[in-house]
């Protein structure tokens, strides 16, 4: 928190007046000493997204989208952790694709999310969606080959009394796996003030704060609960604020010296650019030089020079996140493998890890050779390794995606799951059970 003087501040003491000094609020998700979700800055998103809900929905439709990569597919395309990222921010990705179709049938569609990598290092999305498309239509735009959606739907959810209080139980979701993600990013639509860091967004949690301020002046008892944190039943405590107003004495701003960064979800177009942060400073991936190598001692030597220049210095783990650099072994049981001691920067202790579980750019390559008739016949699934390096992980993810899965939450909580072969064309479709903690 930094305390910030007002008018009445004194430069020769540092004296602060009480009602004109405020504390800034910590933009990181979760607690580098404890681990611990920071409440505050939840409990302000959240009542934005109720807020935004509350504001644009009227009588539009409001879904939860769970957006996963198919997992065989990434195998099959040898794509590592950090590359699947690409696969929903590069031009022409499944994710992308998906987007821009829906945005074709509905320009003013809204969404507000959050983009996390999962344990394994793969990133995946969780996203509230506003828009006058169908259920139905939704799906239709979804089932782009490489993509596994689940769909939920206000109209049929058990849990929520209104598209505001739906909206807040997916944004509290989607801030809470932000927070257990080791890198995360926060995505919008630029359009209504959609993103949480967006102009509009700021503009309204100052003047509810203003607002505040105004009735304690005019001797109000009660101000009621803080501007913008969500109610009980997820609607904002003053409508249009959007905002985690103030106590008395307080402003509660996000902390302008956080570093952000900007997430390319759109078309690189201006009304749909994305507002993002990250979870924590992300730490720079470990350089090398690409070379190519004759055996796999050679290669395993050539990393671990490169990993040891980086001992005592942060770097980042797939599925940890920011942590020290200690110490650097052979792995036995691998004989191009390595194993690293870590200080994860959350949590106590330390960690073993793999190396290739570290963030890197360039790594070696190991020179191979192929009989004359594998030259002459490379596909997807036999192409040398060396091959791939340097390719557009979206073009190796295209290459290879067949089919499509979109789940849709019908009555009960049963779920229709359709099943799309893109290379010929054939849908299956089929009803399973609710999911057991339904049950």
């Amino acid at each position: 928190m930094t305390v910030t003087p007002g008018e009445d501040y004194d430069p020769r003491t540092g004296e602060v007046e009480a009602d004109e000094s405020f504390e800034r609020m910590s933009r990181r998700s979760r607690c580098p000493r404890c681990g611990g979700i920071n409440v505050t800055y939840k409990d302000s998103y959240v009542a934005h997204a109720a807020d935004l809900v509350d504001r644009e929905a009227g009588e539009r439709n409001v879904y939860g989208l769970h957006v996963t990569l198919d997992t065989e597919t990434v195998q099959r395309a040898g794509l590592d952790p950090e590359e699947t990222y690409q696969l929903w921010t590069g031009d022409g990705a499944p994710w992308t694709r998906a987007r821009r179709a829906m945005k074709r049938r509905d320009e003013d569609l809204i969404y507000l999310g959050t983009l996390s990598a999962r344990s394994d290092g793969t990133y995946h999305l969780h996203l509230l969606v506003v828009t006058r498309l169908s259920v139905v239509n939704v799906g239709e735009c979804l089932q782009v080959a490489g993509l596994d959606a689940y769909v939920q739907d206000f109209d049929r959810s058990e849990y929520a009394d209104s598209k505001e209080q739906f909206a807040a139980q997916k944004a509290g979701y989607a801030f809470r796996n932000t927070a257990r993600s080791p890198s995360s990013r926060f995505v919008s639509s630029q359009g209504k003030g959609a993103g949480y860091d967006s102009d509009e967004a700021k503009k309204r949690r100052r003047e509810a704060v203003q607002d505040d301020r105004d009735e304690v002046v005019e001797g109000h008892d009660e101000v009621g609960p803080p501007s913008g944190e969500a109610a009980p039943d997820g609607r904002s405590s003053k409508p249009g604020s959007g905002a985690r107003g103030p106590k008395r004495n307080q402003q509660r701003e996000p902390d302008e010296s956080t570093p952000e960064s900007t997430v390319e979800m759109a078309d690189n177009t201006p009304d749909e650019a994305d507002s993002s942060g990250e979870t924590g400073e992300r730490a720079p991936p470990v350089r090398m030089d690409g070379r190519t190598v004759e055996t796999e001692s050679e290669y395993r030597r050539v990393v671990r020079r490169k990993l040891m220049q980086r001992r005592e210095t942060d770097v980042h783990v797939n599925g940890m996140g920011r942590a020290e650099l200690v110490k650097v072994a052979a792995c036995e049981d691998d004989p191009t493998g390595l194993v690293c001691t870590v200080v994860p920067e959350v949590g106590e202790g330390t960690a073993t890890v793999r190396w290739r579980q570290i963030s890197a750019r360039n790594a070696p390559l190991i020179r191979r050779t192929r009989s004359p008739a594998q030259k002459n016949h490379v596909t997807p699934m036999n192409r040398d390794e060396t091959e791939d390096e340097g390719r557009d992980p979206v073009e190796r993810f295209n290459e290879v995606a067949n089919h499509s899965t979109v789940t849709f939450e019908v009555e009960g909580g049963r779920r229709r799951v359709r099943v799309k072969d893109h290379r010929t064309g054939q849908v299956h479709e089929q009803v399973k059970p609710p999911r057991p903690w339904r049950q």
